[in-house]
């Protein structure tokens, strides 16, 4: 697609519907409404006919994921995700396919440059082996505040309360 602020490539023909004489510089005419208002020079017409052809691309892209759940059971038991992907690290689309299988044990990621058909990345192992990527993280990268269910174990600067003293014994009446 034409970048924002810039007009896709238009061309422009106009002529006098009358007697079909081409002005010689469609440009002029398009942006200058003076010009516009001028009577062809060799019938005298003001009725013109302008003839605009313009061209510009788009580019589509595709990606699907799918997701194979068993009943009762909270993740998936495969996950499949393909097509184009915009790449954070290049800046440009590159084509991805995906492949976790739990039952399995397997791991499948291919990243190709669609320009050139480089293999940009490949992971082929067992999803056990798979660590240290997203949620996928080790017991050491992850910290002992996602085992032990967060906030308290992070310390007052992560937004923890501290304990508040225990309450004075109500007096009896």
């Amino acid at each position: 697609m034409t970048p924002p602020g810039q007009d896709p490539d238009v061309e422009a023909a106009v002529s006098c519907r009358m007697c079909g004489w081409a002005i010689p510089e469609p440009d002029q005419w398009r942006h200058d409404p003076q010009v516009q208002s001028e009577p062809c020079p060799d019938c005298g017409s003001i009725s013109w006919l302008v003839d605009l052809h313009g061209s510009d691309h788009a580019q589509l892209h595709e990606f699907i994921g799918l997701r194979g759940k068993a009943p009762g059971v909270k993740r998936p038991r495969f996950e499949l995700q393909a097509g184009d992907q915009l790449s954070v690290a290049s800046g440009r689309w590159v084509r991805k396919r995906r492949l976790i299988d739990r039952d399995g044990d397997w791991y499948e990621e291919t990243v190709v440059d669609p320009s050139t058909g480089e293999t940009v990345h490949e992971t082929r192992e067992p999803l056990s082996e798979h660590w240290g990527h997203g949620s996928a993280k080790s017991v050491a990268q992850r910290g002992d505040d996602e085992l032990s269910g967060g906030l308290a174990a992070r310390g007052p600067e992560a937004g923890a309360r501290e304990p508040s003293p225990p309450a004075p014994p109500e007096a009896a009446p």
